[in-house]
Order: C-alpha cells, then structure tokens, then sequence
C-alpha cells in the first residue's frame, strides 16, 4: 500500500507535469527577455524566481513519478 502523498496531487500524470514544464519554461524564456527593458527589475527577478522555483518543483515531481514507475516495474518483473 503506497503513503500518502502531497505531491504531486492525486491525478496529476507525468504528461500534465511536462506540459506545464513546456509553459513555465516558455514563460521564463518571456521574462528573461524582459530584463532590459524593464522599469522594475525588482519584481521582475521575483517573477522569475517564482517561475524557476515552479519548474523545480515540476522537475522534482517528474523525477518521483518515475521512481515509482521503476519500482512498479521491478516489483511486478
């Protein structure tokens, strides 16, 4: 019987992580382009930190999903 988890939330799959990766990556491509022309580099490195921050946590959930994907495969091997 697994634990019960926080994260990544029940029914989230490894396909909806990768394509809120795709999003958040192509939005942090948006607003490292900003950084010149921006009036308020301030929140404009907060935003990014946000988004990066995001992507980790993305990354990080993937990378759990696909331990437990080997270790079903294992067991059931």
């Amino acid at each position: 019987m697994e634990e019960e988890r926080e994260q990544p939330a029940p029914g989230v799959t490894a396909d909806d992580l990768r394509k809120w990766l795709d999003c958040d990556r192509a939005r942090l491509a948006r607003l490292e382009a900003k950084r010149p022309d921006c009036r308020d580099l301030e929140v404009l490195n907060a935003e990014i930190e946000m988004v990066r921050a995001t992507i980790g946590q993305f990354e990080a959930e993937l990378r759990y999903l696909a331990v437990l994907d080997r270790r079903r495969r294992v067991a059931m091997a």
